[in-house]
Protein backbone atom coordinates (compact mmCIF):
# COMPACT_ATOMS: atom_id res chain seq x y z
CA UNK A 1 0.00 0.00 0.00
CA UNK A 2 1.25 3.80 -0.72
CA UNK A 3 0.92 6.56 1.25
CA UNK A 4 -1.44 8.43 -1.24
CA UNK A 5 -5.72 7.89 -0.25
CA UNK A 6 -8.61 8.10 -2.43
CA UNK A 7 -10.53 10.64 -0.71
CA UNK A 8 -14.56 10.76 -0.82
CA UNK A 9 -17.62 12.25 0.51
CA UNK A 10 -17.74 8.79 2.93
CA UNK A 11 -14.82 8.71 3.71
CA UNK A 12 -10.83 7.34 2.13
CA UNK A 13 -9.19 4.39 1.35
CA UNK A 14 -5.14 3.46 0.60
CA UNK A 15 -4.53 3.54 -3.45
CA UNK A 16 -2.76 0.01 -3.77
CA UNK A 17 1.35 0.53 -5.16
CA UNK A 18 0.70 0.95 -8.80
CA UNK A 19 -2.62 2.13 -8.95
CA UNK A 20 -3.48 5.88 -9.55
CA UNK A 21 -7.12 7.26 -8.73
CA UNK A 22 -9.73 7.42 -11.50
CA UNK A 23 -12.73 7.63 -9.49
CA UNK A 24 -15.80 9.53 -10.91
CA UNK A 25 -18.19 11.61 -8.76
CA UNK A 26 -22.00 12.42 -10.35
CA UNK A 27 -23.51 15.01 -8.71
CA UNK A 28 -27.59 14.66 -10.13
CA UNK A 29 -30.45 17.40 -9.62
CA UNK A 30 -32.67 15.55 -6.90
CA UNK A 31 -35.37 16.81 -9.28
CA UNK A 32 -33.85 16.08 -12.48
CA UNK A 33 -34.40 19.28 -14.02
CA UNK A 34 -30.28 20.35 -14.07
CA UNK A 35 -28.38 17.89 -16.39
CA UNK A 36 -26.33 15.79 -14.36
CA UNK A 37 -22.23 16.87 -13.44
CA UNK A 38 -19.85 14.50 -13.82
CA UNK A 39 -15.78 15.07 -12.21
CA UNK A 40 -13.75 12.83 -13.71
CA UNK A 41 -9.97 12.37 -13.09
CA UNK A 42 -7.12 11.45 -15.85
CA UNK A 43 -2.96 12.12 -16.55
CA UNK A 44 -1.47 13.78 -18.86
CA UNK A 45 1.11 12.03 -20.79
CA UNK A 46 4.71 12.34 -20.22
CA UNK A 47 5.43 15.55 -21.57
CA UNK A 48 2.66 16.78 -22.78
CA UNK A 49 0.50 20.11 -22.06
CA UNK A 50 -3.13 20.72 -21.24
CA UNK A 51 -3.68 21.35 -25.11
CA UNK A 52 -2.16 18.48 -26.37
CA UNK A 53 -4.31 16.25 -24.10
CA UNK A 54 -7.58 18.52 -25.61
CA UNK A 55 -6.28 17.96 -28.98
CA UNK A 56 -6.22 14.35 -28.64
CA UNK A 57 -9.32 13.87 -26.43
CA UNK A 58 -11.49 16.22 -29.27
CA UNK A 59 -9.86 14.22 -32.41
CA UNK A 60 -11.24 11.01 -30.43
CA UNK A 61 -14.23 11.61 -29.93
CA UNK A 62 -14.48 13.77 -33.37
CA UNK A 63 -13.34 10.33 -35.07
CA UNK A 64 -15.83 8.42 -33.02
CA UNK A 65 -19.26 10.56 -33.64
CA UNK A 66 -21.38 11.97 -36.57
CA UNK A 67 -22.48 15.47 -36.88
CA UNK A 68 -19.73 16.64 -34.94
CA UNK A 69 -20.10 20.48 -34.11
CA UNK A 70 -17.87 22.93 -31.89
CA UNK A 71 -19.49 25.66 -30.46
CA UNK A 72 -16.79 27.27 -28.66
CA UNK A 73 -13.37 27.14 -27.01
CA UNK A 74 -13.49 29.10 -23.61
CA UNK A 75 -10.65 30.03 -20.78
CA UNK A 76 -12.55 28.51 -16.70
CA UNK A 77 -11.53 29.31 -13.34
CA UNK A 78 -11.23 26.57 -11.33
CA UNK A 79 -12.34 27.31 -8.12
CA UNK A 80 -11.34 31.18 -6.50
CA UNK A 81 -8.69 31.64 -8.96
CA UNK A 82 -7.07 27.97 -7.96
CA UNK A 83 -6.17 27.85 -11.77
CA UNK A 84 -6.87 28.33 -15.14
CA UNK A 85 -8.28 25.52 -17.75
CA UNK A 86 -10.38 25.00 -20.89
CA UNK A 87 -14.11 24.92 -21.21
CA UNK A 88 -15.09 22.89 -23.82
CA UNK A 89 -18.59 23.31 -25.87
CA UNK A 90 -20.04 21.44 -28.76
CA UNK A 91 -22.50 18.58 -30.14
CA UNK A 92 -23.00 15.91 -32.10
CA UNK A 93 -25.48 13.50 -33.03
CA UNK A 94 -25.94 10.08 -30.97
CA UNK A 95 -26.84 6.46 -32.64
CA UNK A 96 -30.22 7.07 -32.69
CA UNK A 97 -29.89 10.79 -34.56
CA UNK A 98 -30.41 12.74 -31.75
CA UNK A 99 -28.36 15.55 -30.88
CA UNK A 100 -26.25 16.09 -27.76
CA UNK A 101 -24.78 18.81 -25.92
CA UNK A 102 -21.90 18.78 -23.95
CA UNK A 103 -20.04 21.36 -22.19
CA UNK A 104 -16.44 20.36 -20.50
CA UNK A 105 -14.09 22.15 -18.49
CA UNK A 106 -10.76 20.71 -17.97
CA UNK A 107 -8.00 21.67 -15.72
CA UNK A 108 -4.36 20.96 -15.15
CA UNK A 109 -3.92 20.26 -11.18
CA UNK A 110 0.13 19.83 -11.57
CA UNK A 111 2.29 17.08 -11.27
CA UNK A 112 0.01 15.45 -14.62
CA UNK A 113 -3.33 15.54 -12.89
CA UNK A 114 -6.21 16.44 -14.99
CA UNK A 115 -9.72 17.17 -13.35
CA UNK A 116 -12.29 16.70 -15.91
CA UNK A 117 -15.81 18.73 -15.17
CA UNK A 118 -18.76 17.53 -17.42
CA UNK A 119 -22.24 18.03 -18.37
CA UNK A 120 -24.42 17.05 -21.58
CA UNK A 121 -27.88 16.45 -22.42
CA UNK A 122 -30.20 16.39 -25.46
CA UNK A 123 -30.79 20.07 -25.96
CA UNK A 124 -29.31 23.24 -25.84
CA UNK A 125 -28.03 24.78 -22.52
CA UNK A 126 -30.42 27.24 -21.03
CA UNK A 127 -28.65 30.45 -19.36
CA UNK A 128 -29.54 28.90 -16.03
CA UNK A 129 -28.00 25.49 -16.82
CA UNK A 130 -24.72 27.16 -18.07
CA UNK A 131 -24.45 29.40 -14.95
CA UNK A 132 -25.39 26.22 -12.56
CA UNK A 133 -22.51 24.62 -13.79
CA UNK A 134 -19.74 27.53 -13.75
CA UNK A 135 -21.13 27.61 -10.35
CA UNK A 136 -20.16 24.23 -9.78
CA UNK A 137 -16.56 24.79 -10.83
CA UNK A 138 -16.52 28.16 -9.19
CA UNK A 139 -17.39 26.14 -5.72
CA UNK A 140 -14.21 24.09 -5.94
CA UNK A 141 -12.10 24.53 -2.65
CA UNK A 142 -8.72 22.07 -2.89
CA UNK A 143 -8.13 20.44 0.29
CA UNK A 144 -5.90 21.54 2.98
Amino acid sequence: MSNDRCIFKEGSLAIPQGFIDRTVNILADAQSLQPPVNISRDSLPAGAQLSDYIAQQLGELQRNVTGWEEQAITEVVLGENDCTGIGLHYSFLHPDTRRIWQTQAVFDRGNGAILVFSTSKAAEFTPEEKANFLQIIQSFRPHA
